[in-house]
């Protein structure tokens, strides 16, 4: 949609991303954005085939794939990490 010297804004399924320049970020190894997805383990596969290499956090069980459930039933999550260590 838009870009200038502090952020680029895209149209993305209906919603607005606004994603900002930040300097002086250092990676922190801690989730940077993250996604929704219908597929989770049908996602990982496909982004596996990509390329992406997802990660095994320490103090989580994952399953095979490295999804995490998270208590409660509230979700699943598994994190991969773009070419600057972000994940």
């Amino acid at each position: 949609m838009s870009e200038d010297k502090y952020a680029a804004v895209f149209a993305v399924g209906g919603i607005t991303l606004r994603v900002s320049l930040v300097p002086d970020f250092v990676v922190n190894g801690h989730t940077v954005l993250g996604f929704h997805v219908e597929d989770i383990a049908g996602t990982i596969k496909a982004l596996q085939e990509k390329g992406a290499l997802f990660h095994r956090p320490d103090g989580l069980t994952l399953d095979a794939s490295g999804i995490w459930s998270v208590p409660g039933g509230l979700g699943q999550v598994a994190w991969f990490s773009d070419p600057q260590g972000n994940y």
